[in-house]
């Protein structure tokens, strides 16, 4: 009884000193293969834009769907831009939708704000509706980054923090980047107690077309 205890003992010895037995004779653990290379966006996937929408398209193509679009001011550094009604699958919280096509009729950038939560100095709704938004983000692109900065030194007490995102001392965003669009949803502060959310995307393909026409367009000028 006493032997075989011994070589039990001394089989399980051995069984936990082999890792490193086999460390110090110069075994290395199999390496991980590689991840797989992403394939290339399909042509589906490179004209798809959220709301229904399609990118590239052109202002013709949205109106002939029945899309309304009315000229919007102070949008000149996205090319012609025009809020647009009647899309089929815009969220239903959202203030507005805004559509910019640059300089060639081609839709390249989408941005829709959501409506404000007033009497709210906390943010408290508007964060909870960030929190849902970003979600269902994460489900459709993937993981996003976070950007959440608070103010430390003059709007830092809890009900002042949509204060201190109205003046810039604070910052909440989060970053979606994929091979075919890039979105950015963030926090807005819109005075002492009043913010919403608000939802970038802009197609990668379409916005080196509207970049290389705003190059274009500043040389020609000069």
């Amino acid at each position: 009884m006493i032997a075989t205890r011994r070589l039990l003992l001394t089989g399980a010895t051995a069984a936990c000193a082999a890792p490193a037995l086999a460390q110090q004779r110069g075994t290395q653990p199999a390496a991980r293969p590689a991840p797989a290379p992403r394939p290339a966006p399909t042509p589906e996937e490179l004209s798809r834009a959220p709301f229904g929408l399609k990118w590239g398209a052109s202002t013709d193509e949205l109106r002939e769907q029945e899309i309304q679009l009315a000229a919007a001011t102070g949008a000149g550094n996205w090319g012609a831009s025009f809020r647009a009604t009647g899309l089929n699958q815009a969220l239903q919280d959202a203030e507005f939708v805004l559509l910019s096509f640059g300089h060639r009729d081609r839709l390249w950038r989408i941005a829709s704000a959501g409506n404000v939560n007033q009497r709210d100095p906390y943010g408290s709704t508007t964060a909870a509706r960030y929190q849902e938004l970003s979600q269902a983000l994460s489900a459709r692109y993937g993981a996003g980054r976070e950007t959440d900065t608070r103010d430390t030194q003059v709007w830092k007490n809890p009900n002042e923090y949509v204060m201190s995102l109205s003046t810039g001392r604070a910052f909440r965003y989060t970053i979606f980047d994929t091979p075919v669009v890039n979105v950015e949803l963030s926090m807005r502060g819109r005075g002492n107690d009043n913010s919403n959310w608000l939802i970038i995307f802009s197609s990668k393909a379409e916005e080196t077309l509207f970049n290389e026409d705003k190059a274009r367009r500043e040389r020609d000028s000069l």
